[in-house]
């Protein structure tokens, strides 16, 4: 028998990943803009300091569109995993079966990108 099965929380942990990464993205990425901008510097005179300074003004510009773009997935499936469990509720109250209390089911972080133990 074929078909698929969602759960709710891998969607929103998924959501919660992708949106840690984007909000991780600009810091990382204003780390490469003084080391670019001295290594353009040393190069001074040279054709490799502009093609350089365009380099890592390409990937400041790609990285922002990245981070932008994980945030709105991430958004996308946090609301998609929240949906399901409206849904799912909504069809169990159709039918007088008492749903789960809210927050039973923890949403996991399958990539490891939320905050880690102290130690570790």
């Amino acid at each position: 028998m074929g078909g698929f099965q969602v759960r709710p929380e891998e969607l929103t942990a998924a959501g919660q990943c992708a949106a840690a990464i984007a909000a991780r993205l600009p810091g990382q990425t204003e780390r490469l803009t003084p080391v670019g901008a001295t290594a353009a510097t040393r190069l001074s005179g040279w054709r490799t300091a502009a093609a350089l300074r365009a380099c890592g003004d390409s990937w400041r510009s790609l990285l922002a569109t990245l981070a932008g773009e994980l945030e709105t997935q991430g958004q996308r499936l946090s609301t998609t995993g929240q949906q399901y469990r409206d849904g799912e509720a909504s069809a169990l109250d159709a039918f007088g079966v008492p749903s789960a209390p809210s927050g039973q089911r923890q949403a996991t972080d399958p990539f490891r990108t939320g905050p880690r133990p102290v130690g570790r």
